[in-house]
């Protein structure tokens, strides 16, 4: 029951919430044009601070960027909720502060890039270890090719984790320009389409028969 609660409360947003998760876990919705919204839950423990709730909120703020809420779990944890005008300012937060590139590759696909600093690195804004449990990038757009280790989970959202030791992972995710959902609805339209002209032409062969059922009964 805890683990239901506590991924009601994260509203769905991370589908491993029960799972386990690391002290810093972070889901990244990803929109064609770069922008989108994200879900960090931190450990406190991870802040070093008596203040965690505005520590978390200082270090996920800055330019192209905006903290909507942050709140506590019930296990202790805080889930901050923010968006971003672009993939480059989100990876400019002090708290994700890592080397990333989105957009288009060399055949015109939607290229996103992300590498994350090794494991205890640290920086003048953000003191002490930088563990992350899990990241999830959930795109909007159709995805071509990935990098993850594992299966895309349910609502297309794909995962990597950062090992034990060592450098972080290279994530890599290449998608199409068009949203699943722009794709679904142009499918869609067809579909509807070609039930309309079927119909359209069973009433034609339908009409005609019947006319010439007329001409041949006169």
């Amino acid at each position: 029951m805890r683990c239901a609660g506590t991924a009601l409360l994260a509203l769905g947003v991370f589908g491993a919430g029960c799972e386990g998760g690391g002290a810093f876990d972070e889901l990244h919705r990803l929109e064609p044009d770069g922008s989108g919204s994200s879900f960090v839950r931190v450990s406190p423990a991870v802040l070093g601070s008596e203040a965690p709730t505005e520590t978390l909120r200082g270090r996920l703020t800055g330019p192209g960027l905006a903290v909507e809420r942050v709140r506590e779990e019930p296990d202790g944890r805080l889930l901050a909720e923010l968006t971003f005008e672009s993939v480059e300012a989100l990876c400019r937060a002090p708290h994700l502060r890592r080397e990333c590139r989105y957009g288009r590759n060399e055949t015109g696909e939607l290229e996103l890039r992300m590498s994350l600093p090794p494991r205890g690195a640290g920086s003048d804004d953000v003191p002490g270890d930088r563990t992350t449990g899990i990241i999830e990038v959930q795109p909007s757009a159709r995805v071509l090719r990935h990098n993850s280790g594992e299966r895309p989970r349910r609502g297309n959202r794909f995962r990597w984790s950062r090992p034990p030791d060592g450098p972080g992972p290279e994530i890599l995710l290449v998608t199409e320009e068009r949203t699943v959902l722009g794709y679904a609805v142009r499918a869609m339209a067809r579909s509807a389409a070609i039930a309309v002209a079927l119909v359209a032409a069973a009433l034609f062969l339908l009409v005609r028969e019947g006319r010439r059922r007329l001409r041949a009964a006169e």
